[in-house]
């Protein structure tokens, strides 16, 4: 007439208990992976190509040479001290910066061309 008091874990509910949590191990992974978004690589609808010939940028201008004031004496040609002096900053600063631009442009234009 005196029912024993049960911790709660008899067989038949332990049973259950296991049921439940090996449905929720197999059951969690397998929705989350049947319910995942799948990711479709669209193709785009327009050609980045004039895009990217957009950013060519023009070619640097070559620097003009000095107008240079020459004087035929004792028949040789000669310079001024300051026409000398526009004649080597040409050749030493307009030339190479020059150089430089145009190494530059070249480098930006191979990358562009890289991507057409």
């Amino acid at each position: 007439m005196f029912r024993k008091k049960s911790n709660g874990l008899t067989r038949r509910p332990l049973r259950l208990r296991l049921f439940l949590l090996l449905l929720m191990v197999i059951a969690v992974p397998v929705l989350s992976v049947l319910t995942s978004c799948s990711t479709v690589k669209a193709e785009p609808d327009f050609d980045n190509s004039e895009i990217l010939k957009g950013f060519i940028e023009e070619m640097p201008e070559l620097p003009a040479l000095p107008s240079l004031n020459w004087t035929y004496r004792d028949g040789l040609y000669c310079l001024s001290e300051a026409d000398v002096d526009k004649l080597l900053n040409y050749g030493e600063n307009d030339i190479p910066s020059y150089k430089y631009q145009m190494d530059l442009w070249k480098a930006k234009l191979d990358v562009i061309l890289s991507y057409l």
